[in-house]
């Protein structure tokens, strides 16, 4: 269930395995304030806020969000200033009626994902992936499509600590 952010167009769930495109970084970075941090995140370890933006980005619940940018929202919290002032709300390929049809809520399973064509990181930039598998659930029983994504973090680091510069959402194999 690849779902909101910061890339142009969701895997289809019929099983297109074109990679997304990537979110890009903004042409500059002049004074964009960074969203406050959140609670309960060390934000001087870039591989805990990767796994902080892949958990937020894929939070929908239908049951207690307004529309399908809230998850976007929460996930602004770990990125920098330019990408969090982008707004990616309605990148939902028209899923978000069907999962409030069912009252549904992603359930997310990550783990840390190790790509060999990975930059070393340097003191102000760090890169880390995340493989994410996600699922609506509704509560009536409903189950929708579970999708698997590789979530490549670009984090840069700002007076506040470390935040995410730009993502890549990458439909993964199971």
């Amino acid at each position: 269930m690849t779902l909101v952010a910061g890339c142009g167009r969701q895997p289809d769930p019929n099983g297109d395995s074109a990679s997304a495109p990537s979110q890009t970084p903004p042409s500059h970075h002049a004074a964009v304030q960074e969203p406050p941090p959140a609670a309960g995140i060390d934000y001087t370890d870039p591989g805990q806020v990767c796994r902080a933006l892949v958990s937020a980005l894929f939070s929908a619940d239908t049951r207690r969000d307004a529309g399908p940018g809230a998850a976007y929202q929460r996930a602004s919290a770990f990125m920098d200033g330019a990408l969090a002032a982008q707004s990616q709300a309605t990148r939902h390929d028209g899923r978000w009626a069907t999962w409030t049809a069912n009252r549904a809520r992603l359930t997310v399973e990550q783990s840390a994902h190790a790509d060999i064509h990975q930059p070393p990181d340097s003191s102000v930039e760090a890169y880390r992936a995340q493989r994410a598998t996600v699922t609506p659930v509704g509560v009536n029983g409903w189950r929708g499509w579970t999708e698997h994504t590789t979530v490549y973090c670009t984090l840069r680091r700002t007076d506040s600590g470390w935040r995410v510069r730009y993502y890549d959402l990458v439909p993964a194999r199971s």
